[in-house]
């Protein structure tokens, strides 16, 4: 007997008559079975095996056959010789050896067909009926379908015995099969029932095909079957999975019209529902309303329906009433498990509250439940929200102290965590361990890693990663390229971003704005304005129009070199795409073409730019204002900086009078800026008669290293250069210094 096996496993078919339908049986997509054939010699007239849904039998007479219910599973006498192979089925499943190996699979199921073959078992439905049961309980579904292929030869079949089958398959997760069965039944004569289509919308409900599973649901209506408890629970789990939460809803209250009873896993799916569309009202009304639904006896909601619960509200951003519904459990009769831990962790981490989702964790590990790999991954998330590195490294110490598996997830996130504190050196080490402990980096692991190291304006080291991605057969997508090209862009590196395109190219992606704007930046830093202007030919003649952050980029990156006629060119395009003088780019923009002029020494055209932004109504900000009085300041232009620290004085808000002193404001201004303000304090003080001003600087709290920058300057400038009196006092009493005392 020939036999061919398919579906990852080896499969036993039958032999049947030829028949003209089989042909377009035998055409129908069998995706992902696979066919393998072994002979076996079991008479002497050749058998072509052929899956059993394959072809009818025209010998086959399903009138005459004898009509069984599907509530009638076992319960007809079945013989002794019956009831003695379904014994040694199941002794046989359980063994781990005859579900890991193949060969013993096959072997097995060989031995089962031919015993039932001999002991004319497959004569009778209600012994194969049994057999099948029992194979579908030890995930023998390949064997089961071969049992039904040989009773289709010996034997009449009815609905209960594709019902066992069915059963057989679902259990195996095989929701294809138990479609094809389905669809096969009118073929043979036999009619699905209402058990046959609950087996089918529960096979495709764990399988997640939620769309499969509503179809169904709705052809029972067709048929004429009318829908139980069992039916309606199906079609609300998928519509759970489809976030369709009216018509979870909308199925429960046709469950109450009906007078079906509706019981606690339709309320789960119906919450969860509502949990995954973000409705947490909803979700939180349905779980408060439970001990309603019923008119009989209340419903107890259970450890699933909390669960759901918490996580809607979660999902909902209300972290209180997560934290209160966890409380309520701990106080009432459901105990929380672990997943109840990581909804409360999760709903916290999505609020950034990373103090209470270390002390949920704690409390977690008080009740004696062991935190999971997802538990840790969302309270690391919660710390690296809010930047707090060194608690992110305990962490992960813990999860290897406890043996709790570190995946690619966490990984990735304490390497992102690294990037704001630019802590490339551990976000390395990270990579690193991945390889030691053979976890294999993602997409996201790489992105992480190039995006830490751009920050940290390592160009080198990001191109390497890159490249490394892509000889590891991990195609680098658009995100990537453009991480690696904003670290070349920020080093002013210019033949590595042109590089980068070339490989773009080369991988068939297609740059976009953002990629072709990076890398012009990259030339204009590096003083290659012909380069940059063929870039944004290109992205003319390929309809790529730059918007308003791609052009104040583009400006910023003229500063290094002096290109202030590219940059006014650019000026030019932004304001022709982003006509608001409101927007948010545009003091960016403007502020970046006054510090090209400045390092041109162009302060004539400074000072036009600045009249340029009065008339969009822009007031210039510290950064303009600095620009603009260092390049008058450079052009020896001081009555021109002076007037320019004037009529900007009223924004930047400086120079003040109280009890007959002076006082000038200078705090977190350019030194520039700084010493105009000055200078104009100084000579308002001499026209009113005041003896001294005071100039205040701060005490550097806000400069790098927490160090003053602004006072020593200023002092030094004072008395050395204008070789005025001045001396440090302290504010308000205080000995720590943060004014000047300037003496007239």
């Amino acid at each position: 007997m020939r036999r061919i096996c398919r579906a990852q496993d080896f499969v036993m078919v039958r032999r049947v008559v030829h028949h003209a339908r089989a042909k377009d049986f035998l055409a129908a997509d069998y995706s992902g079975i696979t066919a393998s054939a072994t002979s076996l010699q079991r008479s002497s007239v050749p058998k072509t095996c052929i899956p059993p849904w394959a072809a009818p039998f025209p010998t086959m007479c399903h009138e005459q056959s004898r009509s069984r219910s599907s509530s009638s599973i076992g319960s007809e006498p079945s013989s002794s010789a019956a009831r003695a192979l379904a014994s040694r089925i199941r002794k046989e499943g359980r063994a781990q050896t005859l579900r890991d190996d193949m060969t013993l699979r096959l072997r097995c199921q060989e031995d089962i067909v031919e015993e039932m073959r001999q002991q004319k078992l497959l004569w009778r439905p209600q012994d194969s009926t049994m057999i099948i049961a029992e194979l579908g309980r030890a995930s023998m579904w390949q064997t089961a379908m071969a049992v039904l292929a040989e009773s289709h030869y010996e034997s009449q079949v009815d609905t209960v015995l594709y019902n066992t089958t069915l059963k057989a398959c679902a259990h195996g997760g095989r929701w294809e099969h138990v479609l094809r069965f389905l669809s096969t039944m009118n073929a043979y004569g036999l009619h699905p029932d209402r058990f046959t289509y609950n087996i089918s919308m529960s096979a495709c409900d764990r399988a997640r095909k939620w769309e499969r599973t509503l179809s169904l649901f709705d052809d029972m209506f067709a048929v004429g079957i009318a829908p139980d408890v069992v039916s309606y629970s199906n079609a609300i789990s998928a519509a759970s999975r489809a976030s369709k939460w009216q018509s979870a809803l909308s199925l429960m209250t046709a469950m109450r019209s009906q007078a079906l009873e509706i019981d606690l896993i339709a309320c789960n799916a119906a919450v969860s529902a509502c949990g995954r569309a973000h409705c947490w009202q909803w979700a939180l009304n349905l779980f408060c309303s439970l001990p309603e639904l019923n008119a009989t006896h209340p419903i107890r909601s259970d450890v699933i329906t909390f669960n759901a619960v918490i996580d809607a509200c979660g999902k909902g951003f209300q972290w209180r009433l997560a934290l209160d519904l966890l409380s309520s459990m701990s106080q009432g009769s459901t105990s929380p498990n672990i997943l109840t831990f990581n909804c409360a962790i999760t709903a916290c981490e999505r609020q950034g509250l990373w103090d209470l989702a270390l002390r949920v964790l704690q409390d977690a590990k008080k009740s004696g439940l062991r935190p999971r790999t997802d538990t840790y991954n969302a309270v690391i998330s919660a710390c690296a929200k809010v930047q707090e590195i060194a608690v992110v490294f305990k962490l992960l110490s813990e999860m290897q102290g406890l043996k709790v598996q570190i995946d690619v997830v966490t990984c990735n996130t304490v390497i992102s965590a690294s990037a704001e504190g630019r802590h490339w050196q551990w976000a390395l080490q990270i990579m690193d361990d991945m390889r030691w402990h053979s976890i294999e980096p993602d997409l996201i692991t790489y992105s992480s890693l190039i995006t830490v190291l751009s920050r940290a304006e390592l160009w080198q080291l990001a191109i390497e990663v890159l490249l490394t991605m892509q000889a590891e057969g991990l195609g680098a997508n658009l995100i990537v390229f453009n991480t690696a090209m904003d670290a070349c862009e920020r080093a002013g590196q210019w033949t590595s971003a042109v590089d980068l395109l070339s490989r773009m190219s080369r991988s068939s992606l297609e740059s976009d704005v953002i990629t072709v704007s990076l890398a012009a930046s990259a030339c204009l830093r590096g003083g290659q304005w012909s380069c940059a202007l063929g870039l944004l030919s290109d992205m003319s003649q390929r309809c790529l129009l730059p918007d308003a952050v791609a052009y104040a980029g583009m400006i910023w990156a003229c500063e290094p070199s002096g290109l202030w006629p590219f940059a006014l060119h650019l000026l030019n395009g932004f304001l022709i795409t982003e006509p608001n003088s409101q927007a948010p780019d545009a003091q960016v923009a403007f502020s970046g073409a006054i510090g090209a002029c400045k390092a041109g020494g162009r302060w004539e055209v400074t000072l036009s730019v600045l009249q340029l932004m009065q008339r969009y109504a822009l007031v210039p900000n510290l950064v303009s204002c600095g620009a603009a009085a260092a390049t008058l300041e450079v052009a020896n232009r001081v009555p021109q900086t002076v007037q320019l620290y004037r009529e900007q004085a009223a924004c930047l808000g400086a120079l003040r009078r109280s009890a007959g002193e002076f006082y000038v404001d200078v705090h977190r201004f350019p030194m520039e800026l700084a010493r105009a303000a000055v200078l104009a304090g100084m000579v308002d003080a001499t026209l009113a008669g005041c003896p001294s001003l005071t100039v205040i600087t701060g005490r550097g709290m806000h400069s790098e290293g927490g160090e003053p920058v602004l006072r020593p300057e200023l002092f030094r400038w004072l008395r050395e250069t204008l070789q005025l009196e001045a001396q440090l006092v302290g504010v308000g009493g205080s000995t720590e210094l943060g004014r000047i005392l300037v003496l007239l």
